[in-house]
This record gives structure tokens, C-alpha cells and sequence, in this order.
């Protein structure tokens, strides 16, 4: 039997606007099969120049844009517009889209919404999504400020710059913030030169004096925004952007010398840990480097680079593995014993990590097991 299968993308240009397509196409003798944006199916027989056009659920609003502009110039032109294939039909089931200018209005809107609270045109909605419920809610709160409509506890007043989760449906659950009676998508970067953390500095002292905003400085350092909660929980927002979160971590936004730094980037570093995803352990590594930078005798930083490292190389140098003798040196000088575990664990020597491990008091060995060295530990041979 005769047949072709194609897979393949084309940029096309419907109504002075250049739009990708990706495409699947299958070709027998008698007819035509194009797959398109993975929603819309067209088939076309070769004998009676007609087809039929199905349209199935939703799977990114993008794509789904795309294909009613698509059948819309079907339409108006009795073929499809690409040039790597060629197919000239009429549809038979014009009446299933007799609203299509309508609907790419109304979804073009919608995008234009959901752009505002972060979720974007290429994010995949959930199979068992009831769409209607949802687009009629996105558009009801973020665009006509129907607030009653939010489940906020007791009911109170929104508050200016404080932050939400809202759980849009069963599957969708967001991070915003209401900034001048509006909600704003938490992980936008606009937020962040509205919107950051402080610090208190161990200097600050008690001041009889007006507070003055123009000093903010001398008592409290600045921290990213994204500090102050887990990167387990941001991840699960469905609006996160790890592009945004990385830039508060930068000389602008967020102060390297606090002390939270190592606590951040060795949740990063736990993150990495659970899920694989590299860019959280090479955040957590620009994080510890600027830090070191300005701190360079800071041993519990070294530590922790020492434990990238490792991740990275799966050894060390001689020369890394000589510092980390001097740190133990120092640990043991000191009696740190969570501080010489963990020499002994980079060090790969597993029986005197555990003796180690076996003399810290029960809080102590549940602390330690929270943090990336007692993988490593639990890891060595």
C-alpha cells in the first residue's frame, strides 16, 4: 500500500503575520492526512477535492490560536497555505466553524490575560481541564476585576502588595501579587523593581529617630523576593519562571553578603537533588562563588563548594581535598563536628564520617539530613 509520512515545520504568513506550524503528514493514494499543532486533523480526499476538519481539545492556547487562523484561511480560500505540500479542497463541515472569526478574537484576548499572570501560550493544559469553567474565571478576575469571585479567606480585603495563591482550577495554581488594584503574575520581572525583599543587617540598632526611606541601607540589606520560600514551593506554581528567579539573585536585586545565601543556594542545591534539573545546582554554584568571593575564609561556604564539585566531577583535586584537610583541622580545633562529617564525607571516608555522624545528638543528625552532605554520605561506597 502507498504511503508517505511526513513530519516536518513551516513558517507561514496568514494575514500579514508569520506563524510556525509544526505538522504531520500522511499521504496514500486516494487522500491526504495532515496533522497540525497536534490539534487540528485535516483530511482531504484526492478523487472529490473535499475534506473534513476536526479540531480537538485544547492543548496549549498557542497552538490553538494558530489552528483557527488556520481554518479561517481554509476557509476564505479553499486550501491550506503551505508551500512544502500542496492541498486545494473545500471543507464539508463549514458550519462546525462558522464562528471562527469570533473565536480567535476571544482567544486572543484570553491569551493576552493569561500573559498578564503568567500563564503562557505554550503552557499544556491538563486532559480533564474543564475549559470553559476556566477561560470564563480568567477572564471574569484578571481582566473585568470580579474579586468577589476568589475564595479569599474570611473574605477580606485585598491587600497592596501582598501575595496570592490562587488556585485557578484543579490543575492550575498560581502566584501573584495585587499591586494597584490589580493582580500581577509573581514571576514577571516588572515585579521585581516594584517589589523586594529586606534583610535586617546584624548592625541595625534600636533608633529613636524618624524612620527615613531614603536610608534604607544603613539597617537592611536587600534579598531577592523569591528568599523568603522554598524553591520547591515557587516550582510548583504553574506560572514559575526560573529565568526571573535567577535574575533576583543578581548584584541588583538581592545582596550576596547575607547570611541566608548558603541556606538559598543549598536549597537549590536539594532541589537538584529531587528533580535533576541542572540549573538549579548551577545557580546554587554562582551563588556560592559570588559569595566566597566576598567571604573567601568562609568555611561553611567552601564546604558547600566542595560538595558541587564533587556532584560535578564525582572526585576532587588534590588541591581542593588539601583544603578540605585544613578546614578539618580547623573543625576539629573547634569541636564542629558536623563540620568534620562533613570534611570526611568529601574526603570519601566513609567510616570515619559514620563514627562522626553516630556522636552528634539526635537534632543534629535530623539537621543533617536535610542537607545535600548526607547524600553524598548515604551515596559513598
Amino acid at each position: 500500500m502507498f504511503e508517505i509520512r511526513k513530519k516536518d515545520s513551516e513558517i507561514i504568513n496568514i494575514d500579514q503575520e508569520e506563524i510556525d506550524f509544526q505538522y504531520e503528514l500522511k499521504e496514500t493514494k486516494d487522500a491526504v492526512s495532515i496533522i497540525i499543532e497536534n490539534s487540528l486533523t485535516c483530511e482531504f480526499s484526492k478523487n472529490k477535492a473535499t475534506g473534513k476538519v476536526n479540531l480537538g481539545s485544547i492543548r496549549t492556547l498557542g497552538s490553538y490560536l494558530k489552528c483557527l487562523k488556520l481554518i479561517k484561511y481554509q476557509l476564505e480560500h479553499n486550501k491550506l497555505p503551505f508551500q512544502s505540500f500542496e492541498v486545494g479542497a473545500k471543507i464539508n463541515n463549514k458550519k462546525d466553524f462558522k464562528n471562527v472569526s469570533d473565536d480567535i478574537k476571544m482567544y486572543e484576548e484570553l491569551i493576552e490575560v493569561c500573559n498578564k499572570i503568567g500563564l503562557r501560550d505554550n503552557y499544556i493544559f491538563n486532559e480533564e481541564e474543564n475549559f470553559p469553567s476556566l477561560f470564563k474565571g480568567i477572564i471574569d478576575i484578571f481582566k473585568h476585576k470580579k474579586y468577589q469571585l476568589l475564595n479569599i479567606e474570611d473574605n477580606r480585603k485585598l491587600e497592596n502588595a501582598m501575595l496570592y495563591n490562587l488556585n485557578l482550577s484543579n490543575f492550575i495554581k498560581i502566584k501573584v501579587m495585587f499591586i494597584d488594584n490589580e493582580f500581577v503574575n509573581f514571576f514577571d520581572e516588572k515585579i521585581l523593581s516594584k517589589i523586594g525583599g529586606l534583610v535586617p543587617k546584624k548592625t541595625i540598632i534600636e533608633a529613636t529617630t524618624e524612620w527615613d526611606p531614603n536610608k534604607w541601607d544603613e539597617f537592611y540589606s536587600k534579598a531577592s523576593i523569591y528568599s523568603s520560600e522554598s524553591i520547591k514551593e515557587l516550582q510548583q506554581a504553574t506560572n514559575f519562571n526560573f529565568e526571573n528567579v535567577k535574575l533576583s539573585f543578581t548584584d541588583e536585586y538581592h545582596d550576596i553578603s547575607v547570611d541566608m545565601t548558603i541556606n538559598i543556594a543549598l536549597d537549590f542545591l536539594n532541589y537538584f537533588d529531587e528533580s535533576s534539573d541542572i540549573r538549579f545546582m548551577e545557580l546554587a554554584l554562582d551563588l556560592i562563588k559570588r559569595y566566597l568571593k566576598k567571604f573567601p575564609q568562609d568555611d561553611l561556604g567552601k564546604i558547600n563548594l566542595y560538595i558541587i564539585r564533587f556532584k560535578q566531577f564525582n572526585n576532587l583535586s588534590e588541591e581542593e581535598q588539601e583544603d578540605i584537610l585544613e578546614i578539618l583541622e580547623r573543625a576539629e580545633n573547634e569541636n564542629r563536628k558536623d563540620f568534620c562529617f562533613a570534611c570526611e564525607v568529601l574526603l570519601q571516608n566513609k567510616l570515619k564520617a559514620r563514627k562522626l555522624f553516630s556522636a552528634l545528638d539526635a537534632t543534629s543528625q535530623t539537621t543533617i539530613k536535610d542537607f545535600p552532605i548526607y547524600r553524598l554520605y548515604d551515596n559513598l561506597g
